[in-house]
């Protein structure tokens, strides 16, 4: 039986018949279109440098600077936080916001944010960003935004 080629309008594929090759392929490119879109990309520290406290040591809360919150909200969308934790909530584990009264009692310092995110929560579907993903000036406005989202209550 002699195959003949496809002609303009019709379908190259029969029905019924896997090509491992062009859906290796196809899956090859999706995952490639997936990354370079919703994947975490490294971040560029704004050129400042600080120096970093030593391992252990607890970072307390200074105050920000209000283009802080708002590039930390920038950094929150573009390495995809926003995905688990829109407007501060959790939709992996909805008990465990990353804001309110509960979040504040767990996460006093600074410090604590910072190794939560450098080390990620593999079994609750976090991942890690390392300080070449996320420079120190940048944790810094990423946590600044994080904090921004409990209103410090006046009493």
């Amino acid at each position: 039986m002699k195959q003949s080629k496809p002609h303009f309008g019709q379908s190259a594929f029969k029905p019924g018949v896997f090509l491992p090759q062009k859906a290796l392929t196809i899956l090859t490119l999706a995952l490639a279109f997936y990354n370079a879109a919703y994947g975490a990309k490294p971040v560029s520290a704004r050129g400042k440098t600080t120096p970093t406290c030593a391992p252990g040591s607890a970072k307390k809360r200074a105050p920000v600077h209000p283009n802080s919150v708002t590039h930390g909200k920038k950094l929150f969308e573009r390495l995809t936080c926003a995905g688990c934790h829109p407007d501060g909530l959790n939709t992996l584990h909805p008990y465990r916001p990353i804001k309110g009264p509960g979040f504040l009692v767990r996460f006093k310092e600074d410090g604590k944010i910072e190794r939560l995110i450098r080390t990620g929560v593999p079994r609750a579907g976090m991942p890690s960003f390392s300080k070449a993903q996320l420079g120190e000036e940048d944790m810094k406005d990423l946590i600044a935004y994080i904090r921004s989202l409990t209103p410090i209550s006046k009493k």
